[in-house]
């Protein structure tokens, strides 16, 4: 099982998102775990929440990426 750690900032977008990737992991029998990280106050919160999180490693695994740009 894959854990994919997500970051939104509001219920809307981890509906969408959420909804989007386990579309994608059924469509190539991947079991995933989600991990929801929410930031609200907008792009920029969101954008800081993540790079602590990838700082700091929060008491967990990495994300599980090939690249971050």
């Amino acid at each position: 099982m894959r854990e994919i750690a997500l970051f939104v900032e509001d219920s809307a977008h981890q509906e969408v998102i959420g909804a989007l990737v386990q579309r994608l992991a059924d469509e190539y029998s991947i079991d995933v775990r989600f991990n929801w990280r929410s930031a609200v106050r907008g792009h920029g919160r969101v954008v800081r929440e993540l790079r602590d999180y990838l700082l700091r490693g929060q008491g967990g695994p990495l994300p599980d990426l090939e690249a971050l740009t």
